[in-house]
């Protein structure tokens, strides 16, 4: 999958582009005996809940020690729940982090016999682990941010609204790579902080892709699709593959929602489950071939299993009732590997 975001890369620099981005991860910290949350729920954004301090302590003096530098920790929705977000970077480094930071949290959250989880649903009735996704393209001689017009009304340049563009064109394939386990579109619920739509707007949270208010160097977008349990070099790859198509072609997108999402009947829906997503990832022909076929292909052959899988373990998978819970089965398979 490294291989493949430098690919990537390597085509965006052909025209041009350098590629800046980061993965911002919600995750749980568990007992690892119980794998139950160390602490109950509370008010969000605070950072005083004091059970965690030892190992929120040791995560900014190890991941510092790996030249992340991070830039804010606090607690979320759920119990146990925090977001720990660090700057972005550019090239491979951007999803080299990510990876870094997925196990390097899970050693680190062993050393004091906890489990820190990224799996994106574990519990129905609690908030899922979303993984944001952050991104810009510079000019690969200057060193300007290309989705930045300061004569535009909006400060976005033509070249980040076909960007955008391509994110919404490509949205059901994507969805695949972003939300890449059965339990992942347990995520997309109305009304959580998640999307549920094929949508975008101006530091909307309810849609699925959400420019940020920052303007000059800061101008870029937030992939809000992408999923705890997702591969950070996959997502890198498929979004920067998505955009640089909507440049190529520039697609212009729709009007940006500046209204609640959930509440409009009138948008498309993300991919409902992960069966969806792969007949959609294997019908759209530009993403196959910027991605690589070969590459997709085993991609799909992996998510087949998976789900053959879970079909075997679970009598009535795939059912509205399924669709409504979390089994032990999917906290078997997910917690402790994501």
């Amino acid at each position: 999958t490294r291989h493949i975001f430098r690919h990537l890369l390597n085509l965006a620099c052909e025209m041009n582009y350098i590629c800046r981005s980061g993965h911002d991860y919600e995750i749980y910290i568990l007992d690892a005996e119980t794998k139950e949350p160390i602490f109950g729920g509370h008010q969000i954004m605070t950072t005083l809940k004091h059970e965690a301090h030892p190992i929120l302590r040791d995560i900014q003096r190890h991941m510092t020690g790996m030249g992340i530098e991070i830039t804010t920790c606090n607690t979320e929705w759920g119990p146990a729940q925090y977001e720990i977000n660090y700057s972005p970077t550019d090239g491979i480094t951007g999803a080299d982090q990510a990876f870094t930071w997925k196990n390097g949290l899970k050693e680190i959250a062993e050393q004091h016999n906890l489990l820190i989880t990224l799996m994106t649903k574990p519990w129905i009735d609690r908030s899922a682990n979303g993984s944001h996704f952050h991104i810009s393209l510079l000019d690969a001689q200057t060193g300007e941010n290309v989705f930045y017009d300061p004569n535009s009304p909006d400060g976005l340049s033509d070249t980040c609204r076909w960007f955008i563009g391509g994110q919404l064109a490509h949205a059901r394939a994507l969805a695949a790579v972003l939300a890449p386990t059965i339990n992942c579109c347990k995520r997309y619920q109305p009304n959580s902080y998640a999307p549920n739509s094929i949508s975008w707007g101006h530091e909307n949270r309810s849609v699925g892709i959400r420019v940020k208010a920052w303007r000059g160097k800061g101008t870029h977008i937030e992939n809000r699709m992408a999923c705890g349990s997702s591969n950070p070099y996959l997502v890198a790859a498929a979004s920067l593959a998505a955009g640089l198509d909507g440049i190529r072609r520039k697609i212009e997108p729709p009007e940006p929602i500046s209204t609640n999402a959930y509440k409009l009947d009138n948008l498309e829906k993300i991919p409902g489950t992960l069966e969806e997503a792969l007949e959609a990832l294997q019908a759209d022909e530009a993403l196959l071939e910027l991605l690589t076929r070969e590459g997709i292909r085993t991609f799909v052959v992996d998510k087949r299993y998976e789900i053959a899988k879970a079909k075997a373990a679970i009598p009535d998978y795939g059912s509205p009732e399924f669709q409504a819970r979390v089994d032990q089965w999917e906290r078997d398979e997910f917690l402790e590997l994501i």
